[in-house]
């Protein structure tokens, strides 16, 4: 998937999530729900595309 496609699939599942009022959620968690099977080149273009929503080892729904 590229990696526009991909930020676009993050978007609509981060807002279901913060419907159901998650917070945070796990890379590995992230990783599965958008079919994303290589985890550190996951977590690296996340890192790139929206540093500002790392948090350690969880993924911030909402940025810091």
């Amino acid at each position: 998937m590229p990696s526009s496609d991909l930020l676009h699939a993050l978007s609509i599942w981060e807002e279901a999530a913060l419907s159901r009022r998650v917070d945070f959620v796990t890379y590995r968690r992230l990783a599965e729900a958008l079919g994303q099977s290589d985890l550190a080149a996951f977590r690296n273009l996340l890192a790139d595309q929206r540093p500002q929503h790392g948090a350690g080892l969880l993924w911030a729904l909402t940025p810091e």
